[in-house]
């Protein structure tokens, strides 16, 4: 006859003993977030442009009522005055529907272009092609906050610009932070293109 001693031993034996479970490691995605950002072009492009279109009509005008009295013909009658309207409104909608026909867009992955009112023609640039970017102001864009992105594609041999940007720095900095993402996760490669071409021409003085 066994104990309770002996039968808790020998049940204790039987049964397999259990380690605390482990704790499994989670995989951290260092992929960026996904998100897409509509860049805003500054008004100040097309009010610019059209300021200078009314100031190029304007001085024509002089222009031509100067001639008249040099000449003494009357150069105005007539439908040019009426065509000098039709000039200034046509430039205006014209600048207008180009600043409009533009739209930028950013996600985590690439840059999208679109242009056109009717036919929209679609671009799409994706951030592991691009190795370098910049941003120029001049005077009135430090003043209005606005700017033009560069950046630069080597595998494409191509220069992409967005043009006119409202807060371009803001944009610049987060185009530079999606390159480096992309670089630290190992999707970018820089381009060795002209490293070849210069080995191509030592070789080639070489065999020379």
């Amino acid at each position: 006859m066994l104990t309770a001693v002996q039968k808790t031993f020998i049940g204790s034996m039987e049964r397999p003993y259990s380690f605390p479970p482990k704790k499994m490691a989670t995989p951290t995605s260092s992929v960026p977030r996904a998100y897409e950002y509509v860049l805003r072009r500054t008004f100040w492009s097309p009010v610019l442009k059209i300021l200078v279109w009314h100031i190029f009509l304007f001085f024509m005008k002089i222009m031509i009522i100067f001639m008249d009295g040099l000449l003494g013909v009357q150069l105005l009658e007539g439908n040019l005055h009426l065509l000098f309207h039709i000039l200034l409104l046509a430039g205006t909608v014209w600048i207008l529907l180009h600043w409009n026909s533009i739209r930028y867009t950013i996600t985590n992955d690439k840059i999208i272009i679109e242009r056109g009112i009717l036919n929209i023609d679609r671009n799409t640039f994706l951030f592991r092609n691009i190795e370098c970017v910049k941003l120029h102001k001049n005077i009135l864009g430090r003043i209005c906050w606005f700017g033009t992105i560069e950046m630069y594609a080597p595998t494409l041999q191509e220069t992409v610009s967005l043009y006119s940007i409202a807060y371009a720095k803001k944009y610049f900095k987060l185009i530079q932070k999606n390159i480096s993402e992309h670089r630290r996760m190992g999707l970018i490669y820089p381009s060795d293109r002209q490293q070849k071409k210069e080995e191509q021409k030592r070789q080639k003085i070489k065999a020379i």
